[in-house]
């Protein structure tokens, strides 16, 4: 084998082998000062990495799952019956943020909470995931300077 099918080989080895997103809370930012505009992304990683993705595209290791975590995590996940999403209705307002709670569920984006124009709906199976998801999202607060 030749050297550059030997660096072909190990890029191909290493995609195959990156962790992948197990669940992501994404926060789009539209009205407020330039600075503050764009999305923001919390993540869950296959491989138990939890990671935080700022307006600017700077990555944040925030933490880490342990291996029995990851493993109850894809059980949930993969224990998740998708629904609807449900919610009140009610007034909007227009100048809040854009939240969304997704599992990749069979290689599928399921969103199982979304939250747009003050209003939330949410898949009512999935309420544990939502709360582990908030949960990983708070401490990517906890990582900011």
């Amino acid at each position: 084998m030749n050297f550059a099918a030997l660096i072909v080989t190990l890029a191909f080895s290493a995609q195959v082998f990156a962790a992948t997103n197990l669940m992501s809370y994404t926060t789009v930012v539209g009205f407020a000062p330039p600075d503050y505009r764009g999305v923001y992304k919390t993540e869950v990683k296959s491989d138990g990495l939890i990671q935080y993705t700022d307006n600017k595209g700077v990555v944040t290791k925030i933490g880490a799952l342990s291996e029995v975590a990851v493993k109850n995590l894809v059980k949930l996940i993969s224990d998740l019956k998708p629904g609807p999403l449900q919610g009140a209705d009610g007034p909007q307002c227009q100048d809040a943020p854009t939240t969304t709670i997704q599992v990749t569920k069979d290689a599928q984006e399921v969103v199982i909470s979304h939250n747009a124009g003050c209003r939330t709906k949410q898949m009512t199976t999935a309420s544990e995931l939502v709360q582990l998801m908030n949960s990983a999202h708070s401490l990517s607060r906890l990582s900011k300077p």
